[in-house]
């Protein structure tokens, strides 16, 4: 039978025990507090007007930004790190992709359209997601409808490793309110 390697904490009685689990607690509440802030500060951003035209290859043609909210007035898009040379898409990026299904019916509800982006083309994106069994939907949501991106020019938004960005549409208008990294 194999050694574990794992270094186990001490062992304490139950009153020393009561004494650092309060402690961490303060701690956790003092993390709860800040995160709260760091949410209302992000909620607070001023948006960014949207004026560069950007170009996905999607499953159905070539398709806009302001083409990706499929009717929503919200967007999040994530961006799934596979780039053109890659043989396969970033593991993590997988892992997330395969555990988004669930959330993207509530996320409809509530007006919002999820999508993934990929700079990799769209074949090689495709025959990704088969092989790792990603289904796909005809609701235009979700990796299941993964797009290639068009990176613009160096220094963009989109070539700075944003992992997910959010939109909002206000006809005639798109704004680009938060980013994710």
């Amino acid at each position: 039978m194999p050694q574990s390697t794992i270094e186990h904490p001490k062992v304490v009685s139950q009153t020393e025990w009561v004494a650092a689990r309060k402690e961490l607690l303060r701690k956790e509440k003092e993390f709860t507090r800040l995160r709260d802030q760091l949410s209302r500060e992000r909620r607070e951003l001023p948006w960014e007007k949207v004026e560069k035209k950007y170009v996905f290859d999607g499953p159905g043609g070539k398709e806009s930004l302001g083409d990706l909210f499929g009717g929503k007035s919200q967007l999040i898009i994530y961006h799934f790190m596979f780039g053109p040379e890659w043989k396969e898409g970033c593991p993590s990026c997988s892992f997330n992709m395969d555990h988004t299904d669930g959330a993207l019916v509530h996320l409809g509800q509530r007006d919002v359209t999820f999508v993934a982006i990929a700079r990799a083309p769209l074949p090689k994106i495709q025959a990704f997601q088969e092989r790792m069994g990603q289904r796909r939907n005809d609701q235009g949501q979700g990796v299941l409808q993964l797009r290639h991106a068009r990176i613009p020019e160096r220094g963009s938004p989109w070539t700075q490793c944003v992992l997910q960005g959010s939109y909002w549409r206000y006809l005639p208008h798109l704004f680009h309110l938060c980013a994710r990294h």
